[in-house]
């Protein structure tokens, strides 16, 4: 199904009513070993990140966190994009494809000064290796090798060019 058919789709902050739904939130089996377990990345989240989830049709179907210090493995000063998920039973909808279209506008209003984002992605998850670099993010062709789940290409975008328009909340 392609992102037009999907149904629509809203980034938010992560509120205090959220966290049942959040907890809640499941990957496939296959996918597993490369996002920590919902209760896990909640209670690990500490004051540099911030909770986001993604709402569709008044339901929490995904959750992302943002990561405000630039970690050690980029040399720019660039938020990271931590922990995506989204629950194994609306997979398959065009809702990743959708999450990864809004985010640049969600993270140019709220971190207005940021001049981009980077994330890693499990060389095995070639899916979503597929699906950031369509999607504008560049592979830098570096490795990062501390992850539980083996190396992560490190992939980046940045705001240049990108809209603040206020599309999400």
């Amino acid at each position: 199904m392609t992102t037009s058919n999907a149904p629509s789709l809203i980034l938010r902050r992560m509120t205090p009513d959220d966290q049942a739904a959040a907890n809640a939130l499941t990957v496939a089996k296959e996918q597993m070993p490369f996002v920590e377990p919902m209760p896990l990345a909640l209670n690990t989240t500490d004051l540099q990140r911030d909770n986001f989830v993604m709402e569709s049709n008044a339901e929490i179907v995904g959750f992302f966190q943002i990561d405000t210090q630039a970690p050690a493995y980029i040399a720019q000063p660039m938020l990271e994009l931590c922990q995506v998920v989204v629950d194994h039973k609306h997979q398959g909808r065009g809702l990743g494809r959708q999450f990864i279209r809004l985010l640049p506008a969600l993270l140019k209003q709220q971190y207005p000064n940021a001049p981009g984002i980077v994330l890693t992605v499990n060389c095995r998850n070639k899916m979503a290796h597929h699906v950031y670099a369509a999607s504008g993010f560049h592979d830098t062709g570096e490795l990062y090798n501390g992850g539980p789940s083996g190396p992560q290409h490190i992939m980046t975008m940045t705001f240049d060019r990108i809209s603040s328009d206020p599309v999400v909340t």
